[in-house]
């Protein structure tokens, strides 16, 4: 999905690292990796995703409607 790739073009526009996102939401870089890259499966159940997701977005200022997009 695009919605991977624009929070990872979203991050570096704000000039953050995966270290500084995963600080910022209180989770594991790992994590943090998994969602930029579109590993979904590795994450666990899709609540866990769809609430990074949309912590992840909101962070970034975009629109957290792209969940639903993600996720399909």
């Amino acid at each position: 999905s695009d919605v991977y790739k624009r929070q990872q073009q979203g991050r570096m526009a704000a000039g953050w690292t995966l270290d500084d996102v995963a600080s910022k939401l209180h989770l594991p870089l790992a994590t943090i990796s998994d969602l930029e890259a579109g590993r979904s499966e590795r994450i666990g159940t899709p609540v866990y995703l769809k609430g990074f997701l949309r912590s992840y977005l909101k962070l970034l200022a975009l629109p957290e409607d792209w969940v639903d997009s993600a996720l399909r």
